[in-house]
């Protein structure tokens, strides 16, 4: 896996998960995939669930949340490999919870790559996402009814977004406006979560700008966490990651 990109060789500030961690989880997922349990999760998709329920503004249990992923009753060889997938599934959720609540301008999202390495997928992470909003499907609905708030804008443009994703009819869409959201996304989905972050914990939307006001900065970057198609697989098969699960 690489560093996240616009961050600097040598840079500890970029990223809130550890690659070893990622590599845990991405063999987790995997594995979930071979023992047809759940239905298959990318670390993108995986990532973008699991903000979708730090942020939701009612409290999702492990208990449901997990059954998503893994389905009601999961059938492990050893019972130390269930306690291992737990300690993946959960320990990510936390990572991302913990910095949500403590350092949200920090926050990062993980998003998948395609085969050739070359161009990063924020498709996986909002479908991801759009499934953990449909465990709580009526906790989100403040949110939309407040149109002047960042939140309600981000959830918006998520909705959006899914829809796109999912080749839904999308009234004014333009090829040319589909192309500019397609090189924004990644950069403006963090920024997503952190609104809708600020309004659960009831922090001022926007980083203290005016609802509904935010800019997009002049130099973009990369935020987020992405595979090298040329580098080895963090499900840990030892091949080039472009050769493994970028296929899948």
């Amino acid at each position: 896996m690489s560093r996240p990109a616009g961050h600097e060789a040598g840079d500890d500030g970029g990223t809130i998960h550890a690659w070893d961690e990622l590599a845990r989880l991405a063999a987790v997922l995997d594995a979930l995939v071979d023992m047809n349990m759940g239905s298959g999760m990318t670390l993108g998709e995986y990532d973008g669930f699991v903000a979708a329920v730090a942020v939701c503004p009612d409290t999702v249990p492990p208990s449901q949340w997990l059954a998503e992923v893994w389905g009601p009753e999961p059938e492990f060889e050893h019972p130390g490999d269930a306690d291992a997938a737990l300690r993946a599934l959960q320990g990510h959720y936390n990572r991302v919870a913990r910095v949500l609540a403590e350092a949200p301008e920090t926050y990062t999202a993980v998003f998948d790559m395609d085969a050739d390495g070359t161009e990063v997928w924020w498709d996986g992470w909002v479908e991801g996402f759009d499934r953990g909003m449909r465990l709580r499907p009526g906790s989100w609905e403040p949110i939309l009814k407040n149109g002047a708030s960042d939140a309600s804008m981000a959830l918006d443009l998520l909705h959006g977004l899914c829809r796109l994703v999912q080749g839904e009819e999308c009234p004014g869409l333009t090829e040319a406006i589909a192309e500019d959201i397609d090189q924004l996304a990644n950069n403006l989905i963090p920024h997503f979560v952190t609104w809708l972050n600020a309004w659960k914990t009831g922090a001022e939307p926007g980083g203290g700008e005016e609802p509904g006001t935010w800019t997009m900065p002049g130099e973009l970057k990369l935020h987020g966490i992405r595979a090298s198609a040329g580098e080895p697989c963090p499900c840990g098969s030892a091949r080039p990651y472009g050769r493994c699960c970028a296929l899948h």
